[in-house]
Parts: structure tokens; sequence; C-alpha cells
């Protein structure tokens, strides 16, 4: 889908899907063009997701970096700093300083099928699909 809707504009895309280990080779190197993530980072951990994927002087390893720049890292930085009430609003920065620069954007939402026996009780969908729910489901 994207291959052909990226064509349609000008753009000649050569898709290869490859193994963990090739894009944690490929990643640091920048010997790609464009690659997926499923989400800017974990909602239970964005400390950990922010502070790797978008700073500068973090060091990620094999997993590289989503996107890096001198203004953005401040505004990252400033959010993991950030506390209490201040907290959501500087966390909130981030992502408007991601979208407004197009720093990061979603091209494809994942789908998720959940399947859920009858015999199932007590289970709801999660918010995420971090939020695995396993209190109080039954088998009947």
């Amino acid at each position: 889908m994207i291959q052909g809707q990226l064509t349609e504009v000008g753009f000649q895309v050569n898709i290869s899907s490859v193994d963990t280990a090739t894009i944690h080779d490929r990643r640091p190197k920048f010997e790609y063009d464009l690659t997926f993530f499923a989400t800017y980072g974990a909602p239970y951990d964005p400390h950990g997701s922010l502070g790797a994927s978008f700073v500068t002087a973090a060091d990620t390893g094999p997993d590289g970096k989503i996107y890096v720049s001198d203004d953005l890292d401040k505004v990252v930085l400033a959010a993991l700093d950030a506390g209490g009430d201040a907290r959501e609003p500087a966390m909130q920065a981030v992502y408007d300083w991601i979208s407004s620069n197009t720093a990061a954007c979603p091209l494809v939402v994942s789908q998720r099928i959940w399947a859920v026996n009858p015999r199932v009780a007590g289970f709801g969908l999660p918010t995420t699909d971090y939020d695995l729910p396993f209190k109080g489901i039954t088998l009947s």
C-alpha cells in the first residue's frame, strides 16, 4: 500500500523485509531510507522511549534513533525533567514538536485483532496493546 502511494507521487520505493538482526545492523549506519516503528514508545515508559529514541546523546546501540535534533533535544530533556502538573504539558510539547517539524509522521496504523472465546468472562479491550488484562478473567 505505501509503496503504491509513494510511487503515485513520484518516489521509487524498494521494500525489503528483514530480520531483527539485519535492521539492528543497518539502523546505526543509517543504511535505510524508511523504517517503521509501531509506536513512538511504550506509554508506560515515556522517559525510556523518548530519551532513547529522540535524544542525540543517548546511546541506543543497534536500535538507532527515530529522529534527532539539537532543538528537539531541549524539548525532550525539559519533558523528562518535568514533574507534577508541569509533566503533562511538557510531554505534549514533545509530540507537538515532532508533529510540527514532521520529525516522525504516521504512515500506517497497525491493525490489531482481538479474538475472545464466548466462554471467557471478565475480559475487556485494553487502552493500548501494552496493557494486557489478566485480572478477573475466567473461563467457563
